[in-house]
């Protein structure tokens, strides 16, 4: 694994897609290329403010959502990652990000309840995969965001909040970033 260096917000996704295989690089494919827009309306310089990384390193065939196992098997390097990376913000893009970090609930209900910094740190770490523990541990400053997944079939959708589409909530969701980033 190539040594990697700390970066103020670290974004976390599901696997790598199509484009991202094509490629070798994350979020380059349509829903990375809307992460990365709203990334950049929200003032983050993708250069060498923003990393990216994925629950697992292998797109899984046909593009479905990975397997209990292919996640298992991953969380290893992406611990690794963390721990190298040291982000003070976690950005979890969608569904299967943030289980990971906060187990099985309600996207909605996740991000409601992790709207709390001090509540978020103490629901990853009795939450997290116990192959991330130690990682989340270590990252005692780290502050773990929940967002929807930026696929145009999610992003559009209406949210938990009836007055929100998930674009919005996750353009929130990365504002919050940006201002932990701040202060």
């Amino acid at each position: 694994m190539p040594r990697l260096h700390p970066v103020p917000l670290l974004c976390i996704g599901e696997a790598p897609g199509a484009e991202e295989d094509r490629q070798g690089t994350g979020f380059v494919g349509a829903a990375g290329k809307t992460l990365r827009r709203a990334l950049i309306e929200a003032g983050f310089n993708l250069e060498w403010q923003v990393g990216f990384a994925n629950i697992v390193r292998c797109r899984p065939r046909a593009n479905r959502r990975p397997t209990a196992q292919e996640v298992r098997s991953c969380l290893p390097w992406l611990a690794q990652t963390l721990l190298q990376m040291r982000p003070r913000v976690v950005l979890l893009v969608g569904t299967t990000a943030a289980e990971a970090f906060f187990g099985k609930r309600p996207l909605g209900r996740l991000i409601e309840e992790a709207e709390d910094s001090k509540r978020a740190r103490e629901l990853a770490l009795a939450a997290c995969a116990p192959d991330l523990k130690e990682a989340v541990a270590e990252l005692a400053a780290t502050l773990f965001v929940p967002m929807p997944h930026t696929s145009g079939l999610a992003w559009n959708r209406p949210s938990y909040n009836p007055r929100l589409r998930w674009s919005d909530v996750g353009k929130q969701q990365i504002a919050r970033c940006a201002k932990h980033l701040e202060g």
